[in-house]
């Protein structure tokens, strides 16, 4: 079974093996890439995809500050 991720373009992993930074990501169980320490520069758009089922899957991971956090959060206490 040959599997692939990246961000951005950029290779992540091929089946089990971490390409890019290994303390910075994890593969777990099959299809699980694990994002450790999350900051923004790790927003983009993840592609997994599974050659011999012929499968892809892409997510957008938009990380949020913690300004951005408290803004949000301070508009939905706002009472009309």
């Amino acid at each position: 079974m040959f599997k692939f991720r990246s961000k951005d373009g950029v290779v992540l992993s091929v089946n089990q093996e971490i390409s890019g930074d290994k303390s910075k990501y994890e593969i777990i169980g099959k299809y699980d890439l694990i994002v450790k320490t999350i900051a923004g520069q790790d927003s983009g758009r993840y592609l997994c995809q599974n050659f011999d089922q012929g499968l892809s899957m892409t997510i957008v991971l938009t990380v949020l500050s913690k300004f951005e956090l408290r803004s949000c959060n301070q508009k939905e206490n706002i009472q009309p």
